[in-house]
Order: C-alpha cells, then structure tokens, then sequence
C-alpha cells in the first residue's frame, strides 16, 4: 500500500494494477513507447505499465490558460 502512495500516476492515465511479490520493488520511471500522442510508460520500474494521453492533457491546459488570460483581458 506504502509503495502505491509514493508512485505518483500522471492524470487521466489507465494503469495496470499489478502487485509485486519480493523485498522492494524495481523503482524508477521506464518510458516505453509514444504514440498517437500516447505515452506508454511505468511509473513503478516495470511492474505497472500506465497510458497518458500527453497532448490531450497539453491542449486542454493550453485552452485553460487562452481562457483565463482572455477572460482577464475582457474584464479591463
């Protein structure tokens, strides 16, 4: 339980849930593949394998700040 509190998930990622058997398990990140603007990588050493939608999550930042900075410039 510890060990899936102190390997934080990246948002909106789908993650395998697989428990691991031993001492300690492997640690680090591990970037597998990207694409289609997909991120395929473990969090966990390679125990877990989680898929990010990277650009989704950059383009919806971007429209959050175009936004903001919008909304602040229509107010003056």
């Amino acid at each position: 339980m510890l060990i899936a509190v102190s390997v934080p998930e990246l948002p909106l990622s789908s993650c395998t849930d697989v428990g691991y058997a031993g001492d300690e398990p492997p640690g680090g990140f591990v970037y597998y593949e990207w694409y289609l603007g997909w991120l395929g990588n473990s969090p966990d050493g390679g125990v877990n394998r989680c898929d990010t939608p990277i650009v989704t999550i950059a383009l919806g930042l971007l429209a959050l700040g175009s936004a903001m900075l919008g909304l602040e410039r229509w107010k003056r």
